[in-house]
C-alpha cells in the first residue's frame, strides 16, 4: 500500500506549509510520499526529506485543478487529500488505513480559528473529504472539476457515497485551519458568495445528471469529462504528465 498525500498550495504562510508537511512526514504509516504543487506559486517550503517532492505549475488554475493533476498523475494506490495550512496528528493515515478493507474512509475534523476553541466537525458530509481513497475509485467517478475555483470536495464525496461508500474515523486526527484569505472565507469565494452559490447550483445539476445515469461510475466519469473545455483538459493533461514525471 502505497499513499500519495497530495497537497495543493497558493499564498499559505511558510510557517503553516512546513508545519503541514511535517506532520505528514512523520504519518507512522510510511510507505507513502508527500508532494506539494504550487498553483502557479513555488512553494516555500524549508523542509527536506527523501519522501517529499515539492514542484510547481507555471500559472495558477485553482485548487480543484491541481488536485486532479495530482491524482491524475499519482501512480500510486491510495490518495489523501490535505490542505497546505492544515495539520495531521501521526496517526491519520494509520487510522485510515486500518479500514482500507472499505476501500474509502475519511477523518473526523478539529477546526481551528484565532481566537476560539477547537471544535469537533463530526459526521457532516461536507467535512470528510479528509480521507485515504483508492485512486482508481478517485478517478472513476471524474475526481475534481479542474474547470471549477472551488466547491469540488462535496462532490467528489457525495459521489463516493453513492458508488463506493464512505467510512468515518471515530477519532479526529486532521486539523484544519480556517484562514480570512482561505478559499472558504476570502470575500470573493467564501460561502455565500456569487462564485460561491453560483459553483453549488452548478455542483445540484451534476449530481442531478449522475443520478439520472444511474450513479454507475463509467457513465458519471464520461459526463464528468464532457464538462471540461477543451483548453482546461489540454492544460490539465501537460500538469498530469508533470506530476508523473516528478514522482518518477
Amino acid at each position: 500500500m502505497t499513499v500519495l498525500t497530495a497537497i495543493p498550495y497558493y499564498g499559505v504562510p511558510s510557517a503553516l506549509i512546513d508545519k503541514a508537511v511535517t506532520c505528514a512526514l512523520r504519518q507512522i504509516v510510511t510507505d507513502h510520499v508527500v508532494l506539494v504543487v504550487g498553483d502557479g506559486q513555488v512553494p516555500p517550503v524549508t523542509v527536506r526529506h527523501d519522501r517529499l517532492v515539492v514542484g510547481s505549475f507555471p500559472t495558477n488554475h485553482g485548487a480543484p485543478f491541481v488536485q486532479q493533476a495530482m491524482l491524475l498523475g499519482s501512480p500510486f494506490e491510495w490518495y489523501a487529500p490535505h490542505g497546505a495550512d492544515d495539520w495531521t496528528e501521526r496517526t491519520h493515515l494509520a487510522s485510515l488505513a486500518a479500514m482500507r478493507h472499505r476501500a474509502t474512509g475519511s477523518s473526523q475534523v478539529w477546526w481551528h480559528q484565532p481566537a476560539v476553541r477547537p471544535k469537533l466537525l463530526r459526521s457532516s458530509r461536507t467535512w470528510i473529504e479528509f480521507g485515504l481513497f483508492r485512486t482508481d475509485l478517485l478517478r472513476a467517478i471524474g475526481g475534481y472539476n479542474p474547470a471549477e475555483p472551488c466547491g469540488q470536495d462535496s462532490v467528489v464525496i457525495s459521489l463516493l457515497l453513492k458508488t463506493s461508500g464512505v467510512r468515518l474515523t471515530r477519532t479526529p486526527t486532521y486539523h484544519k485551519v480556517f484562514r480570512a484569505d482561505s478559499l472558504t472565507h476570502h470575500p470573493d469565494t467564501k460561502q455565500g458568495s456569487p462564485l460561491r452559490v453560483a459553483v453549488k447550483g452548478r455542483n445540484r445539476a451534476v449530481l442531478l445528471a449522475c443520478e439520472r445515469l444511474g450513479w454507475k461510475p463509467d457513465a458519471i466519469r464520461a459526463y464528468r469529462e464532457s464538462l471540461v473545455p477543451a483548453g482546461v483538459q489540454t492544460d490539465l493533461e501537460d500538469a498530469a504528465s508533470l506530476v508523473a514525471k516528478w514522482l518518477l
